[in-house]
């Protein structure tokens, strides 16, 4: 009973209040209404009852609605029904009929106020109606019959207990139903939980595997064998990643949490990944791709674009595996509506098509059909399933069609909105252009492959609004060209072999095309052009209007990189060792200078000197995981925390993992493993523009084909002294103005990290020791001081393996060769340093002082034109021009004294948006030359 009253008082408590607010205000009305009626009738008594009582529960609704109390609320307002029945009791108006109204408390005040307040109020309603009855004291009220008497204390109790039982077993059920949900939500959340743990826990092994395999491809000197070893396992970990993908899709969708995001987008950019998936799936197959896509589609979209495109690379992913021969075609339709328009995508092929008993099962999930004959073929059978659902719910259908033997057909319908309803593709002066393609239709053994070549071109014209026509012959293109004035000829590559000089000559006053698989592609003359295919409306149009033809996404992507960032700072923070070997060397043809912490505490010290341009943070860490980390770089003090990027670097991709991300304060997601594109992307949207520059002629990324050994890189010679310039050059990208301003800010802040060292080495913070010498290893290797960099490596594993003795022995050393190598870096770009860093970065003994250089002397007038230049930049924030004022007094002296050292720190403080400490400096040094007048 004691656990009993408890959970039927907070049943009652979580009783809607706006309900019960009503209730009292209707108890309010109908005295109110009472009190008017008997006034009418001359029935004072009543009257003043009736009136009291409304009076009362309007007092208690206005105490409710200020308190919000459930028990005022529920007391006040049963007390006074509970005065009205006791006065119906003693009065019992016409014939005793309302000692009846008596029966309806029980049930709807029980309903109403629920077992703990209802059926205590029924219960004491129902003992005083026994005390007033089966006492004298009914003497005092209406003459009820002894029947009356008798009877009704007992049917009222019965009623009461009625309703009891009746709500008792409501609420019963309503526990039970309750308990169910929540054991319910917690199976769910324990299915999320695991989900996001197998997601990271199978995901970080194959990031090391993935990724490692990059990095052995890379290297120049392993044979052919291990390279196409190599390759193979990348294949397949990306293959078992996909089949990891699908089932975390599938199990988001069944809870409920997968989310459509909906945004703008051009139905350019999705074609175009569909493509270049597909053509790099296709591989050597011989079948043709073939695109069918409307030009009028609107340029701008509005839907999920990630979740459409996932749907359509599904549905041709599984055209060309079950196709042999043939042809794959994707057709993209729209039909216009007041509310935007239908796009419709279909994907038929020429494959081996599908029985209709296995028909149904196409979309049942974890099923492939056919598996007899399909067993070759890799994949969950979840693809479909989930297609179908995030189809539908966009809100439209996805249907198939098939004939064994012979084909199949997927098509898919979704409404979509329209943000701009220009068309996706335009031809410019398209009245202008008369254009012929030349395929010997003949030469295709599928006559399904030469009918889609014909609708095409058909299509191209009427879609494009232009002149466009398919000749299937050598004397047709002839003969036409003879009797009509063409401005572009387009030819498939074996059409273009064989009739080579024609199109030579014709080239001379037409635009000549040449369209070919990426695959065994030959070399065409330089003023002729070459589309790949699949021949299509939008690489058509690039051609039409002259522009810069669109290529292989992947092809470029494994050429070359597309930047480098030779001064960017960047710190990856993972626990994981080979994770964070891999992500370095991933990162390493951006020619980024890459730190590593292996904890988000080890992350919060570094970060401390506020010189990183961004963070990748790792989300699953010991003691202190991703997410914590990044709250506290976020609470730290400063705008530098606050805007700082910092990318979830995770394997949980799972359960809204980019929401969760940012709204714990990341500014991006990145999933491992790490896929080149996804970096290439971050990199570029995240680093400072000024940073990013285009790579030179030497900076290729080492990919190409990466089946393919490539030739021995000569590694750098080391220069005499602790600094080889050649090496330091060689880990910036070769980019010398990149590397002098690296060992400038090296040098700048050699004075701050020898304090901080030599602090705690005495205060024997071993932790934060090994953060500052780890980070001392990693600057110290991109300047080139290599001998520093092994130092400072040995007192790094020293640390983490407790060896306290090697530190306490080396560390005197490594600060000694620390200044010597912050001295030979000042002496080198010139640095005049501050007292404080000039006594902790003298130069050594053993280096022999230079003869003092005689420098001309700058006229007083030219250095006051520089200093109110100075001024003047400082106040506009602009560091171009103080960084080209500084450097004009390169070579010169005033009063004896050498300019650039003194204007350097002026000019560093620029370049670190220490725009006042700038101005400050340049007012010190006026007022030293005397030029305080400017």
């Amino acid at each position: 009973m004691r656990e009993f009253l408890p959970e039927l008082k907070k049943d009652a408590d979580e009783s809607d209040s706006r309900t019960l607010g009503l209730i009292t205000f209707a108890v309010a009305f109908i005295g109110s209404f009472m009190c008017v009626v008997n006034i009418f009738t001359r029935c004072w008594e009543m009257a003043a009852i009736s009136g009291g009582i409304s009076l009362w529960c309007i007092l208690i609704f206005i105490i409710f609605k200020k308190s919000g109390s459930l028990f005022a609320v529920s007391a006040g307002t049963l007390s006074a029904i509970g005065v009205m029945m006791m006065y119906f009791l003693v009065t019992g108006g016409v014939d005793g009929f309302s000692i009846v109204w008596l029966l309806l408390v029980p049930p709807i005040g029980i309903y109403c106020y629920k077992l703990y307040y209802g059926g205590a109020f029924s219960i004491l309603l129902g003992v005083l109606i026994a005390i007033y009855l089966w006492t004298p004291l009914h003497e005092l009220g209406y003459a009820y019959s002894d029947t009356y008497l008798l009877r009704f204390p007992i049917v009222y109790f019965f009623d009461t207990i009625v309703s009891v039982y009746i709500n008792y077993k409501l609420w019963l059920s309503h526990k039970q139903q309750k308990e169910l949900l929540e054991m319910s939500e917690r199976a769910n959340n324990t299915k999320g939980d695991f989900l996001a743990n197998m997601s990271h826990e199978i995901r970080t092994p194959m990031n090391a595997i993935v990724g490692m395999c990059e990095l052995i491809l890379r290297e120049s000197d392993i044979s052919p064998a291990v390279r196409e070893y190599c390759f193979n396992i990348q294949n397949s970990g990306r293959s078992l990643l996909s089949i990891i993908n699908d089932i975390l899709d599938f199990s988001k969708i069944e809870s409920g949490k997968m989310e459509l995001i909906l945004d703008e987008f051009n139905i350019a950019s999705t074609l175009n990944d569909v493509i270049n998936m597909a053509v790099t799936r296709k591989e050597d197959k011989d079948i043709e791709l073939i695109v069918r896509a409307d030009p009028d589609i609107p340029i701008g979209l509005v839907g999920d674009e990630i979740r459409i495109r996932q749907v359509i690379i599904n549905l041709v992913t599984n055209a060309v595996k079950f196709t042999q021969k043939g042809c794959v075609v994707i057709k993209v339709t729209q039909t216009k509506h007041d509310y935007g328009i239908n796009l419709s995508v279909s994907v038929s092929d020429t494959g081996i098509g599908i029985s209709p008993e296995n028909i149904e099962k196409l979309f049942n999930s974890f099923q492939q059909v056919d598996t007899k004959k399909n067993r070759s073929v890799e994949g969950t059978g979840l693809g479909l399933a989930i297609s179908k659902r995030l189809i539908k719910s966009m809100g439209g259908f996805l249907n198939v069609s098939s004939v064994y033997g012979s084909g199949s057909e997927f098509r898919f319908v979704i409404p979509l909105k329209v943000s701009d309803s220009r068309p996706f593709i335009s031809i410019k002066d398209a009245d202008k252009i008369h254009a012929a393609g030349y395929i010997d239709l003949n030469k295709f053994e599928n006559r399904r492959v030469a009918q889609e070549y014909q609708t095409l071109i058909a299509e191209l014209g009427e879609g494009l609004h232009t002149d466009i026509e398919l000749l299937a012959t050598a004397d047709d293109l002839k003969a036409a060209v003879e009797s009509k004035k063409y401005t572009h000829l387009f030819a498939a590559k074996d059409e273009y072999l064989a009739n080579e000089d024609f199109f030579k000559e014709q080239s001379r006053d037409k635009t000549v095309v040449v369209v070919q698989d990426r695959q065994g592609a030959i070399d065409i003359p330089s003023h002729m052009k070459c589309i790949y295919k699949p021949f299509y409306s939008l690489s058509v149009a690039s051609v039409l209007n002259n522009e810069s033809i669109l290529t292989n996404l992947n092809e470029r992507r494994d050429s070359s990189i597309r930047f480098v960032a030779p001064k960017a700072r960047i710190l990856i923070v993972d626990d994981n060792i080979i994770n964070l070997k891999v992500a370095v060397g991933l990162m390493r043809p951006y020619h980024m200078q890459v730190l590593t912490a292996d904890s988000g505490q080890a992350a919060i010290s570094m970060l401390r000197s506020k010189d990183f341009h961004l963070v990748f943070m790792d989300h699953m860490m010991p003691e202190m995981d991703g997410v914590e980390a990044t709250r506290a770089i976020r609470a730290m003090e400063g705008d530098y925390y606050k805007k700082l990027p910092i990318i979830a670097l995770t394997a949980n991709a799972v359960n809204g993992a980019r929401d969760m991300f940012i709204s714990s304060g990341f500014n991006d997601f990145m999933p491992k493993p790490i896929e080149m594109s996804s970096l290439d992307r971050v990199l570029k949207a995240w680093l400072p523009k000024e940073l990013i520059k285009a790579p030179s002629g030497e900076m290729r990324y080492p990919g190409g084909d990466r089946r393919k050994p490539r030739t021995q890189t000569a590694q750098p010679q080391k220069k005499d002294g602790l600094i080889s310039e050649e090496t330091g050059i060689f880990y910036t990208g070769g980019d010398r103005e990149a590397y002098n301003d690296i060992l400038g800010v090296y040098v700048r802040k050699s004075g701050e990290k020898l304090e901080q060292i030599k602090d705690l080495f005495e205060k024997k913070d071993w932790k934060n020791y090994v953060i500052e010498v780890h980070a001392l290893k990693s600057s110290s290797l991109t300047i080139g001081a290599k001998q520093l960099s092994e130092m400072a490596k040995e007192l790094e594993l020293a640390g983490k393996g407790g060896d306290i003795r090697l530190i306490e022995e080396k560390n005197g050393a490594l600060l000694e060769m620390y200044s010597k190598v912050a001295a030979e870096g000042a002496e080198r770009l010139g640095i005049s340093l501050t007292p404080a860093e000039a006594e902790t970065a003298a130069p050594s003994d053993e280096t022999p002082a230079e003869e003092t250089e005689v420098l001309p002397e700058m006229a007083s007038e030219k250095l006051s034109e520089i200093i109110k230049r100075l001024y003047s930049a400082c106040d506009s924030f602009d560091g171009d021009e103080i960084s080209a004022a500084c450097k004009e007094t390169e070579g010169y002296s005033f009063n004896g004294k050498a300019l650039k050292p003194l204007f350097d720190s002026v000019c560093a403080d620029a370049e670190d948006f220490e725009y006042d400490s700038a101005r400050e400096k340049t007012e010190k040094l006026a007022a030293e030359f005397g030029l305080s007048e400017v």
